[in-house]
């Protein structure tokens, strides 16, 4: 377990902008810009959301990094 936690925390100290990434709740985005505590994702064409680092799942197209919980 706490290797699987030392994972997500580098893959997400390592996000960067314009980096392909789903989040948990399966948003499809590309970062365009990166702070201490969030992400903004390009969603669509001029369409930006806000979302929190810990929200980045993993990169598009590769196994999620976060693994769901499993709780409903």
């Amino acid at each position: 377990v706490l290797r699987a936690g030392m994972l997500v925390s580098e893959f997400q100290t390592g996000l960067k902008s314009g980096d392909k990434v789903i989040t948990t709740g399966g948003i499809y985005g590309r970062i365009t810009r990166v702070n201490d505590t969030s992400v903004q994702l390009e969603i669509a064409d001029k369409v930006r959301i806000e979302v929190a680092r810990a929200a980045v799942g993993g990169y598009q197209g590769q196994e999620p990094v976060v693994q769901d919980s499993g709780t409903i």
